[in-house]
């Protein structure tokens, strides 16, 4: 790749990321760019681009400052990296990040807005997002591919992370914290893999699937802090395909589990702790409980209406606040 430096002072360097990326390359020079930024904070940026490039930031996670105001501070296309950059935008509708097919993966980056969405993936793109953290806006994956790994997001105004549009995404060893609206929200047919995930004080749901999504969920909690809800740690609900093993609920604003609408779980080894309400709830839905533990529900443990399709396998009610049913 040929290297080109953008800084605010040194001799001969762009001075703004678009002039490197429109720059014309040097005759035989290799395919791709790698955009090298020094320290600062850079305003007013915002570009489109479909070619390949790798863009760092020089000193790290910290030093580089992108502020933008248009649609998308970086809306791209093509092969893409993007290392240690803090990249912000300003717009009540505008994103930090935003991946319309292509190939691109972002390392310990930070991505913020003012609007609803901060980072987005769309058209048949494969997004990364590696120990990275993103504030105030959501992450969607829609019609799209991509891991998160060691990734936060928080402070979101509504849900935090959204994939949908039969979207396949891993979810590794993330957390999502203070959701306006739910932690992860799986619909519209999408298939990802959840694990070793953190999901705490969610306004709703902390993980709901929905309309004929299927997720598989293995190792994560789920902290509702006590939060009073309307929505279960874990709502499987009009169609959405849940397998969760080894998961723990902690203090549930609402139920601990509710499936109802059609929707179908598969859950092993999942332990309740202190639901507000009920630990599990099935209406209208089906469910296969195995190994699973309710302690101190402020109601019932467990809840099967008339019209659930249930098996329980082994199990386990402690300290509940009401008799259990089913």
């Amino acid at each position: 790749m040929h290297r080109l430096v953008v800084s605010l002072t040194s001799p001969g360097a762009y001075r703004t990321v678009l002039e490197a990326l429109k720059a014309p390359l040097p005759s035989g020079a290799p395919p791709g760019r790698h955009i090298l930024i020094e320290p600062g904070s850079y305003p007013n940026t915002g570009f489109r681009s479909t070619g390949d490039f790798v863009m760092t930031a020089v000193e790290g996670l910290g030093s580089v400052t992108l502020d933008g105001r248009t649609v998308g501070t970086i809306e791209v296309t093509g092969k893409v990296t993007l290392q240690g950059l803090i990249v912000r935008n300003w717009s009540d509708k505008g994103l930090a990040l935003e991946a319309a097919e292509g190939t691109i993966v972002a390392e310990r980056c930070e991505f913020m807005t003012k609007g609803s969405l901060a980072v987005r993936a769309s058209k048949g793109a494969n997004l990364t997002l590696r120990d990275c953290e993103v504030q105030d806006g959501a992450v969607v994956y829609s019609a799209s591919s991509g891991v998160m790994e060691g990734t936060t997001v928080t402070g979101t105004s509504g849900n935090a992370v959204a994939l949908r549009s039969g979207s396949t995404v891993t979810l590794r060893s993330c957390q999502v914290r203070d959701a306006g609206g739910d932690g992860i929200w799986v619909t519209e047919g999408a298939k990802p893999q959840i694990e070793r995930c953190t999901v705490s004080n969610p306004a709703n749901a902390g993980i709901r699937v929905d309309d004929r999504a299927e997720a598989t969920i293995r190792d994560c909690e789920i902290d509702g802090s006590d939060k009073e809800t309307e929505k279960a740690s874990l709502f499987v609900t009009t169609k959405g395909v849940a397998l969760a093993e080894d998961c723990r609920l902690v203090r549930p604003g609402f139920d601990g589990v509710w499936v109802t609408a059609g929707g179908s779980l598969i859950a092993r080894r999942i332990k309740m702790t202190s639901p507000r309400r009920i630990g599990t709830v099935v209406q209208k839905g089906r469910a296969l409980l195995e190994d699973c533990e309710v302690v101190g529900a402020a109601s019932s443990g467990f809840y099967l209406s008339d019209k659930a399709d249930v098996t329980v396998v082994r199990g386990r009610v402690a300290d509940a606040g009401g008799p259990a049913s089913g």
